[in-house]
């Protein structure tokens, strides 16, 4: 094996043993007997200086990860990414969100985004934010699945927890992993999710009148989400019928 080749695979010397594994994008890992699983691509990733995704990343670069951070305390050219929907660096398939974990939330009334939470570099377990674009275009045409209204429709991750990498992952991900819901609900339902993740409990669903906590397992979270009213009302629907 020449060297400069090597050199690229990240290959100490020619007996080094490697296993060579795909991505979710499709780029190469690289797996020794020395070094943990790591994406050279990923890791190293720096947008070039004086442009747009530069500035990105000198904000998230100081930013707390999980903090939210104002959009208006942006400088003003990434503010004006926002002005009609997320452009640039911001756009779901952008190559700084394939490599840099960003969240963008909408708080208050009106459906533009208000701040962005930085979670950090994209690791290398498959798990991503991003929906494929012909399940987005799909589903946010489609009423929202809680109200049935079609205004402010915003296509939501069924598995609040984002765990599952097959659902995270664009190219192994479907449309039964996602759900339409409106903006009002797809906040409160994040704030479930987030309260479900803390205390280990699943949402209970007689607090908002309904005639069982859950419609399959028990209100302890088990691994799954699957039950929930929040997971899929469509489905804790169906079940009602059969419990009775």
């Amino acid at each position: 094996m020449p060297r400069w080749f090597r050199t690229l695979c990240g290959c100490r010397s020619i007996k080094e043993q490697h296993v060579v594994k795909k991505g979710s994008f499709g780029s190469p890992f690289f797996v020794d007997k020395h070094q943990k699983l790591r994406h050279n691509k990923r890791m190293s990733y720096t947008p070039r200086r004086g442009t747009t995704p530069h500035a990105l990343w000198k904000v998230v670069k100081k930013a707390t990860p999980g903090e939210p951070i104002p959009i208006s305390s942006l400088p003003r050219k990434l503010q004006e990414l926002f002005d009609n929907g997320a452009s640039g660096p911001f756009r779901r398939d952008s190559v700084f969100r394939k490599n840099h974990n960003i969240e963008l939330l909408k708080e208050g009334p009106g459906n533009k985004n208000t701040h962005l939470i930085y979670w950090g570099p994209q690791e290398d377990d498959g798990l991503r934010q991003t929906i494929r674009r012909d399940i987005w275009k799909k589903l946010s045409k489609l009423p929202c699945v809680f109200t049935g209204t079609s205004s402010q429709i915003e296509v939501d991750h069924k598995d609040g927890r984002k765990d599952n990498v097959r659902a995270m992952n664009p190219h192994t991900q479907d449309e039964n992993d996602f759900q339409p819901t409106c903006k009002t609900l797809n906040d409160i339902k994040r704030q479930v999710c987030k309260q479900c993740v803390s205390a280990g409990q699943r949402f209970d669903a007689t607090t908002i009148g309904q005639p069982v906590a859950v419609v399959d397992g028990s209100l302890e979270y088990q691994a799954t989400c699957k039950g929930c009213f929040y997971h899929d009302p469509i489905y804790f629907r169906s079940r009602l019928t059969v419990i009775r």
